[in-house]
């Protein structure tokens, strides 16, 4: 099981501990409600180090990763970020990533345990294109500040270097005699900033961060409160709401996705699928205004009829309700539908839904 360079700060602050993705990662610190107060409306600090890191370097590396992945990447400027999805020549996902443009390398955030996979596809089609990649994951920490304070936090402790950076942004800038990664992230539905650090430096930004942010009461939190957000917020993860068995439509990622650049490896089976409405189902958020517990994966039905699979779920005992993430057949994917999913009591549980995936809205290229 794999742990934080950070796991014994947290054991100091008493911090529950749950295994997710191969790792022993933090669960919570307080009760939940402060944590998630404090992700919305205040400054929290979360240990994310356990999602995978990759460093790029080489004068074809954009090209390369254009290439390969669902968005126009080719004229990403340097400062600035975009998500993209990595697909198989079926057009399945391999994983979503986090692409930043830095001053001398690219970064790659790939999902936990998804580093070694997403390096190992891009080797095998880098044929004498210039590009190296490193693998960061083991030797760097990701440390994680959301909240509406989240940005006034940031300048306070890493002064003007970092106090503009604007969505999608990236930067490197020097804390000490350490060189810091400083990305805009938003992937919680709130203001997020992703900080690369070396692990040697990892506690004691952590620290600093604690200290200088007395003020705006800054609130560790773990993935109990980061799994509800993500959730809230309609954002589908590795290994819970798609794997290589579904695509990018499918899934909700369609912001990833550029409808105008030229092919990548997938492309044709995308817009095929777009074109002809050939999408078999769209990931959809549910909310459950009585609620109980239920088994992941569940099956949701209609009618008495199986309609598809929930794969994510938040249950809240004290106002038993609950939210979940899930598909649903293209027909029946609309707001407002009802939904009946099993409780692990037996009985049924009855959803809406509140929320659908996003559709493109860019022209798809001709098909012949």
């Amino acid at each position: 099981m794999l742990t934080s360079v950070l796991h014994t700060l947290h054991q100091r602050n008493d911090a529950r501990f749950v295994q997710e993705d191969g790792w022993l990662v933090p669960a919570g610190f307080t009760d939940i409600e402060s944590e998630i107060r404090a992700a919305r409306e205040g400054v929290a600090i979360a240990d994310r180090s356990h999602m995978g890191r990759l460093e790029l370097r080489g004068n074809d590396t954009l090209d390369l990763l254009n290439r390969l992945s669902t968005n126009q990447l080719d004229l990403l400027a340097p400062g600035n970020a975009a998500n993209t999805v990595l697909t198989t020549n079926k057009g399945r996902i391999i994983d979503r990533l986090l692409v930043a443009h830095l001053d001398t390398s690219i970064l790659l955030t790939t999902s936990p345990q998804r580093s070694a996979h997403v390096s190992e596809w891009i080797d095998r089609y880098t044929i004498v294109e210039d590009t190296t990649i490193n693998d960061l994951s083991q030797t760097t920490a990701m440390i994680s500040l959301l909240g509406a304070k989240a940005a006034s936090l940031i300048t306070r402790v890493f002064g003007e270097a970092a106090s503009s950076l604007g969505t999608s942004n990236c930067v490197t800038f020097s804390w000490g005699a350490t060189t810091l990664t400083l990305m805009q992230a938003d992937s919680f539905g709130v203001p997020s900033y992703d900080i690369l650090v070396p692990v040697e430096e990892a506690t004691a930004l952590w620290l600093a961060i604690e200290e200088s942010g007395k003020d705006h009461g800054v609130q560790p939190i773990g993935e109990d409160a980061l799994e509800y957000l993500r959730i809230v917020s309609g954002q589908a993860r590795w290994g819970r709401d798609f794997d290589e068995n579904y695509n990018p439509l499918e899934a909700g990622l369609t912001e990833a996705i550029s409808w105008t650049k030229g092919c990548y490896i997938g492309q044709e089976v995308i817009a095929r699928l777009w074109t002809y409405h050939k999408v078999q189902k769209f990931l959809v958020s549910f909310a459950f205004s009585e609620a109980e517990e239920t088994t992941l994966p569940a099956e949701i039905q209609i009618g008495g009829s199986k309609a598809g699979v929930l794969t994510s779920y938040y249950f809240q005992p004290e106002t038993q309700t609950g939210i979940g993430l899930g598909y649903l057949r293209t027909p029946h994917a609309d707001h407002g539908q009802l939904v009946e999913i099993p409780s692990v009591a037996g009985g049924p549980m009855i959803g809406k839904v509140t929320r659908v995936a996003p559709r493109p809205t860019a022209p798809v290229p001709s098909i012949p």
